[in-house]
């Protein structure tokens, strides 16, 4: 509601186990934000957990630009986003105001 048409909503997850959460959060925004991707480790996204950085907006994202300058600076992120990031969420819960178990999703080592 706040956001400008042209602006990006962030968030930085981090989730290990089954990645319930990072999972979840990503149905979520996808519920209320037009584009969505998720970048992350390789190694992070099998299942070994991580960290998860997504960008949300109404109006496009540009995952290229930003994965080449995550690679300038020797990150081995990758985006996914489209028919890869609803493959990576599966049938993940949605979280609401009144649905958001993150103390329990959250994965434990």
């Amino acid at each position: 509601r706040t956001l400008k048409d042209d602006g990006v909503y962030t968030m930085n997850i981090i989730d290990t186990g089954a990645l319930r959460f990072v999972r979840s959060a990503g149905v979520t925004l996808s519920e209320v934000f037009d584009h969505v991707v998720l970048f992350a480790r390789p190694d992070s996204l099998g299942g070994q957990g991580g960290n998860y950085v997504f960008a949300a907006s109404r109006s496009p994202i540009d995952a290229g630009t930003i994965v080449t300058a995550i690679r300038a600076r020797g990150g081995n992120e990758v985006a996914l986003a489209g028919d890869d990031l609803v493959a990576f969420v599966g049938d993940a819960v949605l979280l609401t105001d009144d649905f958001a178990p993150v103390d329990q999703m959250i994965g434990r080592r």
